[in-house]
């Protein structure tokens, strides 16, 4: 015997988001869902479990979501309706940052600039911009190698962001004998930041190709 379970697919004529605080785009994204693709009854239902992880990663850990198609008058297309609560956000109630090796006085000052802090919403989207723009501003300004991650933790119905920072050994550079160009622009051309190879013979071959590039043929470093 041969039996064949036919699923019906329809075409989604249009959406409608009612009570969503996110993005509309960023929520439509997620739930994998664009006017003029298919739905069946499985897709419906990834895409309701997609958006609550969605809304979970935001922030929003009680949203509660259910996505109905309305039929028009074609019967083989249908809207989309996404019903989202959000409900309360996930706040984060302390900061702290757990720092290796200890930290000076300066490695804090920078380290105070990062993005998210107390009574900021726990999105894991700014949380991980925030984890690259404060590496990348520490990389900038002499810990070459630092890492950051961010960890978040619930206890007593508060959350503590938890940052870890990988700070490395702070890289001090000084010039001798750079007349045409200051000490800043010298440090740009090392480029510390956007490489790993800090042989002393690589970092003297990139300040001798910035004088020669600017005319300097007979440069010794």
């Amino acid at each position: 015997v041969l039996r064949l379970i036919v699923t019906p697919r329809r075409i989604v004529e249009d959406t409608s988001i009612t009570g969503g605080v996110l993005d509309e785009d960023d929520t439509l994204h997620a739930a994998g869902i664009e006017t003029g693709g298919e739905v069946t009854d499985a897709t419906l239902a990834s895409s309701t479990e997609r958006l609550r992880t969605f809304y979970r990663r935001r922030g929003y850990p009680s949203a509660s979501v259910t996505v109905d198609a309305v039929d028009t008058d074609d019967p083989m297309r249908v809207i989309l309706v996404l019903h989202i609560a959000a409900g309360s956000p996930r706040a984060v109630a302390h900061r702290q940052f757990r720092v290796a090796p200890a930290p000076t006085e300066r490695l804090r000052g920078l380290l105070d600039d990062y993005a998210v802090g107390e009574g900021d919403r726990a999105d894991e989207e700014a949380l991980a911009r925030a984890d690259h723009d404060e590496q990348d501003t520490l990389r900038r300004s002499g810990w070459d190698g630092a890492e950051l991650s961010h960890r978040l933790l619930d206890a007593g119905g508060r959350t503590t962001l938890v940052v870890d920072v990988k700070a490395g050994p702070e890289v001090l550079v000084r010039f001798e004998g750079n007349r045409r160009f200051d000490a800043a622009e010298l440090t740009d051309a090392l480029d510390l930041a956007g490489n790993d190879d800090r042989a002393q013979g690589t970092l003297a071959l990139r300040i001798e190709k910035y004088y020669v590039e600017r005319g300097y043929l007979d440069v010794r470093v």
